[in-house]
């Protein structure tokens, strides 16, 4: 879905962007202007901020979800400061995007996602491996009838289109691999030491990144496969911490998709997803056990819980709460006997 409110927004003739959207020749550039935040339907403030234009049907333009909140002011605050920093800062001065760690199924990359869906502006994503090298993430080479073959990788395109390039699982990464990256991070520069190609990012590009751990060595190790990484790779970012929603950010999210649903319900449900969550940070008093549940409950979870409960609405005159029952499908089918029971606890506990 593409946001109808870029529509209407069109570059001025005293464009101050003009030297950029003059290079918009390809088909994967896009041009620039600037605009307040509520005539992109954005209801954080209304400060100016970038939109592209002409990206309704660019190959990276994140689709737009309505029924997203943005409701981490922290997040968008460092969002909006990095976007603008990036289009006024000098050209001699780095390039910074975010190092936003939380758990898993908060949001983080969503959030960054929608942000540049509202927007208008394209991005690309890519998830880290253990085992990719920092020439991997630039650009990869084979040898096809004894010539060498180029193609451009994720970081090369995002640098080539003045794209934002989004590192998921970036605390993945070998040290050295980040370590050999953090020029690219700076600068956006992508040199192809086989054909002698130099690639100078164009002004828009900058990378964002995504973690579970604090990237930091994680001394509970409760982040399978996460390497504690060198501290030079943080001064490439701006760093937050993306919290979970509180059961008010949560009940007016619930409130949001089923507007009907009587408040002191939605109150409750609430609670209950925002327990569900603690419980599987640290070990939790449920019932007569306690325990720390194996998986998270994130938002996308609480959209198909929801749904599934409407679905299964039947089953209550049956004597089986839908509620209770869509738990299954969404959470506790696979998950160990006790953590099942666990989590009835808590349902039956607060919904009933």
């Amino acid at each position: 879905m593409y946001n109808s409110h870029l529509e209407a927004i069109t570059i001025p003739a005293n464009d101050p962007f003009a030297d950029t959207n003059a290079l918009a020749s390809r088909a994967m550039d896009y041009k620039v202007a600037v605009t307040k935040m509520r005539s992109v339907g954005l209801d954080i403030g209304d400060a100016d901020t970038i939109v592209g234009i002409g990206t309704k049907n660019h190959t990276y333009l994140p689709a737009m979800n309505p029924y997203f909140r943005f409701d981490n002011i922290e997040f968008d605050r460092l969002f909006s400061m990095a976007l603008a920093r990036e289009w006024s800062r000098d050209d001699a001065e780095p390039r910074r995007g975010l190092l936003v760690s939380g758990d898993s199924g908060a949001g983080k990359t969503t959030h960054l996602r929608q942000r540049h869906a509202y927007q208008g502006i394209p991005c690309i994503e890519v998830t880290m491996r253990a085992d990719m090298e920092p020439t991997e993430l630039l650009y990869t080479r084979s040898i096809v009838g004894g010539d060498t073959t180029i193609e451009y990788g994720a970081g090369a395109l995002a640098a080539m289109y003045g794209i934002p390039l989004i590192i998921n699982e970036i605390d993945a990464a070998k040290p050295s691999t980040l370590l050999g990256l953090n020029e690219f991070f700076d600068s956006g520069t992508v040199t192809i030491v086989e054909t002698g190609e130099v690639i100078h990012a164009k002004r828009g590009f900058q990378v964002h990144a995504t973690c579970n751990s604090k990237f930091l060595d994680d001394p509970t190790d409760a982040f399978a496969g996460t390497r504690g990484q060198n501290t030079s790779v943080l001064r490439r970012f701006f760093s937050m911490v993306y919290e979970s929603p509180s059961v008010d950010q949560e009940a007016e999210f619930i409130q949001s998709l089923y507007p009907d649903l009587d408040k002191g319900i939605v109150q409750k449900k609430a609670q209950f997803v925002v327990a569900l969550r603690e419980a599987g940070k640290t070990a939790t008093k449920i019932g007569n056990q306690s325990v720390q549940l194996s998986r998270t409950f994130c938002r996308s979870m609480v959209i198909d819980w929801l749904y599934l409960e409407s679905t299964f609405g039947y089953l209550l005159s049956r004597g089986i709460s839908p509620g209770q029952y869509a738990l299954g499908p969404v959470l506790t089918n696979l998950m160990p006997d006790h953590e099942k029971e666990a989590v009835n606890a808590l349902y039956d506990s607060i919904l009933t």
